[in-house]
């Protein structure tokens, strides 16, 4: 599918203003990590960007390059990918005048080739300041160099076993890392407690009235009323309640779609989805987080209330198929 260049970088500004961390004001003089090492890399990434070393594709001496989100193409049959990548090397910063950047590719995986968007520069960390195009993007599909980042941006789209360089490394084994059993909801504790009571001996029948020409004893108490209805039905019925509505245990995942100088912004962001995609959100519940990344503080625009983490990855998959980028956390 031929997509041309305004829409490729109208594409990659929504993805960017969607899923990236936007911080207000000067952050001081920028840092680099002393090594490329995989903690040392992990810690500064979390110290003084909003990347997740899950996102990283690609390390290099000069950059560290995150994959955003992806949309699914079928001609060629492959992903469009928006791609974030954060400077390591200060002579590099130094000479390109920037220090993050941003760019939109696609991925042909039959064909192992790729095209690139322009790719926009940024004075500051987490594409701070106004973007600029420091390259522009290629109009004819070129197979990525051998070695390279682009590499590994095509094999983090097309490869299933590709390892990124910064994920936890793959070794446990499947026997070794079985999962943990999902605890039992408590409706379903009560249930035998109550099959119990259906099982009970029924209540007694009432005794049978005196003949007319019996009196009744005079210490004698009234005989009871004849009870209207059974015990058993209500008991059942009752089971029958609990076990077709229980309560579902809520999980922890949520679906990040960007971080913002300010609360209100974030919950603008919030806002402004909730229009778009009423019906995938009905039971879900908004919210925004603070947190502190550089000394500086972020508000989080999040999603949670799903049941399963899978359940999270299709509501994330569906944003971005409608052009909004995110991710699972």
């Amino acid at each position: 599918m031929r997509v041309g260049a305004t829409a490729l970088v109208g594409l990659g500004l929504a993805l960017a203003a969607a899923g990236l961390a936007r911080a207000e004001g000067a952050q001081g003089a920028p840092t680099f990590p002393r090594a490329i090492d995989r903690q040392v890399l992990v810690d500064w990434l979390r110290q003084e960007t909003d990347i997740t070393p899950a996102q990283v594709v690609a390390v290099s001496p000069s950059a560290v390059t995150a994959v955003l989100g992806t949309i699914q193409t079928a001609s060629p049959k492959g992903l469009r990918m928006a791609l974030r990548a954060e400077a390591i090397d200060a002579q590099v910063s130094d000479r390109e005048g920037v220090l993050s950047w941003h760019m939109l590719v696609e991925v042909d995986c039959p064909g192992h080739r790729l095209r690139q968007g322009p790719t926009t520069g940024y004075s500051g960390r987490n594409l701070l300041g106004e973007g600029r195009e420091i390259r522009p993007g290629t109009e004819a599909w070129s197979e990525p160099p051998a070695g390279s980042p682009l590499e590994n941006v095509w094999r983090a789209a097309c490869e299933p076993t590709f390892q990124r360089p910064l994920a936890a490394p793959r070794s446990i084994s499947t026997a070794q890392a079985a999962p943990t059993p999902t605890p039992t909801p408590p409706a379903v504790t009560l249930r035998p407690m109550l099959i119990q009571d259906i099982h009970a001996a029924p209540a007694p029948a009432p005794p049978p009235l005196p003949t007319p020409q019996a009196k009744p004893a005079p210490q004698s108490k009234p005989t009871p009323a004849p009870p209207q209805k059974t015990q058993p039905a209500p008991v059942a019925l009752r089971v029958m309640t609990l076990v077709s509505a229980p309560v579902t245990p809520r999980s922890s995942t949520a679906v990040q779609l960007g971080a913002m100088s300010t609360r209100a912004a974030a919950e603008a962001m919030l806002d402004g989805l909730r229009p778009r995609f009423a019906g995938a959100m009905h039971d879900l519940e908004t919210s925004v987080t603070p947190a502190t990344i550089g000394g500086k503080t972020i508000y989080r625009a999040l999603i949670t209330g799903f049941a399963r983490t899978a359940d999270a990855g299709r509501f994330c998959a569906g944003l971005k198929a409608g052009g909004v980028a995110c991710f699972v956390r």
